[in-house]
């Protein structure tokens, strides 16, 4: 009826564990692998099958992704900065990888297939960082707070705010056309469901 089609992908634990957020089979013995192969590019191969089984004529897809499915998608831009989304939304990642060619992964982009023309493609794209106001729980069960990533910021919020502001930073120096947005969503905390409606009027626009 509204013409859109919902695909919600499982990166099932027994194949992927977490590792799929950073991009497994990104890297093997400090070298990039064939880009087919890693997590990232599934979201590629699963558009084509899609398209195959369904007769769906679309040339671009609409991509989000919440706390680590929010790493998943900032990452996936960096990584794949030619894939066929036209919009995405990364919310509430618990930790990110930073636009920094001097740092290693997995919170920087040294030692990776990143360079300063991919970087710069990506960050041309059109990418939300959302994030809930509510997000400030340093404490939090599930929040990442090695060394690195509390340099980020204290919580989801701060690292969130750290990273744009970083991105932004990097376009300029870059010369390049910045793409991304900042967005917050009012008294929300850790909660897909209340982050949800807003990445999807995000995503809806233009339908």
């Amino acid at each position: 009826k509204l013409g859109f089609m919902v695909v919600a992908p499982l990166f099932d634990a027994d194949a992927w564990g977490s590792a799929y957020a950073s991009g497994q089979g990104l890297m093997r013995d400090g070298k990039p692998t064939d880009a087919a192969m890693w997590s990232f590019s599934v979201i590629e191969h699963l558009f084509d099958a899609i398209k195959a089984a369904t007769g769906n004529k679309s040339t671009t897809y609409r991509l989000y992704g919440h706390s680590e499915g929010g790493q998943f998608v900032h990452r996936l831009v960096w990584f794949l900065p030619e894939a066929r989304y036209d919009r995405a939304v990364a919310a509430n990642a618990g930790w990110y990888t930073m636009p920094d060619l001097a740092v290693a992964l997995p919170y920087g982009l040294a030692n990776s297939p990143a360079t300063e023309q991919t970087l710069k493609a990506a960050l041309e794209r059109n990418l939300t960082v959302l994030l809930g106001s509510r997000d400030i729980d340093p404490n939090h069960s599930q929040l990442r707070k090695t060394p690195r990533a509390m340099a980020q910021g204290r919580y989801r919020l701060e690292r969130g705010q750290n990273f744009f502001k970083q991105a932004g930073e990097r376009c300029t120096a870059l010369k390049c056309k910045f793409g991304w947005q900042l967005q917050l969503v009012p008294g929300a905390a850790h909660s897909n469901g209340q982050m949800a409606g807003v990445a999807a009027a995000l995503l809806m626009e233009g339908k």
